[in-house]
């Protein structure tokens, strides 16, 4: 009975790594530097993000939070190859580094079948680095050609 007790105790301590994992937002994180001043890093991020929805600016901390913005998914859903909606938002960081800036870009993504139970609500998924790889392409883009 004690040996039982004290596998089920040992077992139960190695957990809690796993059961914190699953509770975790999925982000994935990329970052660029760019030769420019962090006011011209500003203006350039705001060019490239247009017209996506904002839901909080914060010019003293350096941190932009969009809102989600949807589309669709690449994948398909049963014979009629629906595609699954699909959703992501962005947090951007921008920090002054000795001449020029740094720029980190964070995104959530989710996604929801297109018919089904599966699409009464959104579910985490991990990304792929696209979005965030697009974003900063654009923003390099964007800062080249206003210096």
């Amino acid at each position: 009975m004690a040996l039982g007790w004290a596998l089920l105790t040992a077992s139960l301590l190695a957990l809690p790594g796993c059961a914190t994992l699953a509770s975790q937002p999925i982000l994935s994180s990329h970052r660029l530097e760019l030769p420019v001043k962090p006011e011209a890093a500003w203006q350039a991020i705001h060019a490239v993000l247009g017209k996506t929805p904002l839901r909080s600016v914060d010019r003293a901390q350096g941190v932009i939070q969009t809102g989600w913005v949807e589309g669709w998914g690449d994948r398909r859903f049963g014979l009629m190859g629906g595609s699954w909606h699909r959703r992501y938002r962005l947090t951007i960081s921008l920090k002054p580094l000795e001449g020029g800036s740094q720029v980190a870009v964070a995104s959530q993504q989710e996604e929801k079948a297109p018919a089904g139970r599966l699409a009464l609500r959104w579910r985490r998924v991990p990304s792929d680095g696209s979005v965030e790889t697009d974003f900063l392409n654009r923003l390099k883009a964007q800062a080249g050609s206003s210096s």
